[in-house]
């Protein structure tokens, strides 16, 4: 049982400790994982440097310099307007001079010492006009002076190496910059401030724990007393499984605040459904018509709705006769509708819920639908059962539509600075540890092996350690910071 076991190990992981993988010598297979190990051309001890604002016309550009050493090269091409030290983390005023001691720009010197900037390493920020020249010559004044061109999120990388953040934190950097509302760039401050990492962390020692009782039970299986009680260990592993499952159900509302929620808004020929995107949108995005039939392609916007990040997409009128071309945009609307994580189902108020209504509404695929009646306005005052009433002509209980969405998309909002999953690789890897401990439980109930519950005790811990970049493989780590930009 336990080799046929450690095969299984081999070839769902390839990285053990303690017992030699049996084609590459290199990777292990049981116990704790080998230490990480970057690739070769990834080099921390040198002085990297890049521009780390905006290219294009600007007040103010920053170029970034990091590495040992950094701030006596960087002060070769900077003469401050007061002579004297420059002291660390306050801003120096002066002039960047390039070889021969000419100006080429004016601006601020901050020198940020080893151990006390953001890279774990000293670091200089040079603070110049901004534009392109002037950041693009001082970069190359310290090129000449053998700075080398850092490569996309290498600085963050180097937080990474020293032990600034971890790999979960510093996703999140990058998390931070691309926020498109206040609750995106909440929820990324939190993951950037360490609570999903801590949140992980918490899970993971508890598993740690789990695993050294059943291996103290293994030291002393073959002595009278020592014995670890199963049921102790069966309770934490049962209280881990529900902490987890608990976290990988935060994965919607994070992946939705980091991506944005695919909102397809779909219906009947001239219900309203552009005039409702334009209202959603707050201007005039879709061509609005009596005449059925006018969209015949997908139109897709962004807008922030119930500080919730939407891609809205009005689709062409769905109907059982159309001519080809209509028809194509029909089928587009159909595979926009199985992508998305809601459709806004539009009917016309003012007809009520016809045949044909109800039988493309029981065509929609499995997703959420929010059924909504459009063209309230054309009512009268007495009492309607058509659902949500709204018109997009007055604007009238858009408010409350967006609540829906919102609410729909992200569910109990809950603190603000809860810890969320919202990246697929995170979610990824919590769900394979949440299968790992119910494997190790199952393992446990069935009494098996004690090896056996441990060994699926560890790939539970393997695949948390990957989350804060413990175990993280080389290439998934250069795929995280390619999409980083040069200077982050």
């Amino acid at each position: 049982q336990q080799a046929v076991r450690n095969v299984g190990i081999a070839e769902r992981s390839g990285s053990r400790a303690g017992v030699w993988h049996p084609i590459n010598p290199r990777l292990q297979l049981l116990d704790e994982p080998p230490p990480h190990r970057y690739p070769p051309r990834m080099i921390f001890d040198d002085i990297i440097a890049a521009i780390a604002t905006a290219h294009g016309v600007a007040g103010v550009a920053v170029v970034r310099a990091s590495g040992p050493g950094a701030f006596e090269l960087a002060r070769g091409i900077f003469v401050p307007a007061v002579e004297g030290d420059i002291p660390p983390r306050r801003m120096t005023y002066g002039r960047f001079v390039d070889e021969h001691g000419r100006t080429v720009d004016d601006g601020y010197f901050v020198h940020f010492p080893e151990g006390a900037s953001f890279t774990g390493q000293e670091v200089v920020e040079l603070h110049t006009h901004g534009g392109l020249a002037a950041p693009a010559k001082v970069l190359s004044l310290l090129a000449a002076r053998g700075a080398r061109m850092a490569e996309p999120g290498e600085f963050t990388r180097r937080a990474l190496h020293t032990g600034r953040v971890d790999l979960a934190q510093a996703e999140a950097v990058l998390d931070v910059v691309h926020a498109r509302s206040e609750a995106a760039l909440r929820a990324a401050r939190s993951r950037l401030a360490g609570a999903l990492s801590g949140r992980v962390a918490t899970i993971r020692d508890r598993l740690i724990e789990a695993k050294s009782l059943v291996e103290a039970d293994i030291d002393f299986e073959d002595e009278d007393t020592g014995h670890v009680d199963p049921a102790e260990v069966r309770a934490l592993l049962a209280s881990v499984a529900d902490d987890l499952d608990a976290l990988c159900a935060t994965y919607q509302r994070g992946r939705v605040y980091r991506e944005g929620a695919y909102a397809v808004i779909a219906g009947r020929p001239n219900v309203g459904k552009s005039s409702l995107l334009n209202a959603l949108l707050g201007r005039r995005r879709a061509i609005v018509a009596d005449q059925p039939g006018t969209t015949r392609d997908a139109v897709e916007d962004e807008a922030i709705l119930g500080g919730v990040p939407f891609r809205l997409v009005d689709t062409a009128g769905l109907r059982r006769e159309a001519e080809a071309i209509e028809s194509e945009g029909i089928e587009i609307a159909r595979e926009r509708m199985a992508e998305a994580d809601l459709i806004v189902f539009v009917v016309d108020a003012s007809a009520g819920w016809g045949d044909e209504d109800k039988q493309l509404r029981a065509e929609l695929p499995p997703v959420p639908v929010i059924e909504v009646a459009n063209k309230s306005d054309l009512l009268d005052d007495t009492g309607h059962d058509d659902g949500l009433l709204v018109s997009a002509k007055t604007g009238r209980d858009l408010d409350a539509l967006i609540a829906t969405m919102a609410a729909t998309v992200i569910g109990d909002a809950g603190g603000e600075e809860e810890a969320l999953l919202a990246h697929e690789r995170h979610f990824r890897q919590c769900d394979l540890a949440a299968a790992r401990v119910r494997d190790a439980l199952a393992a446990l109930d069935a009494g098996l092996s004690p090896a056996i519950t441990a060994l699926e005790m560890q790939d539970a811990i393997k695949a948390l350690g990957e989350v804060l970049g413990e175990t993280t493989p080389d290439d998934v780590l250069n795929q995280i910071f390619a999409r980083f930009c040069i200077g982050k």
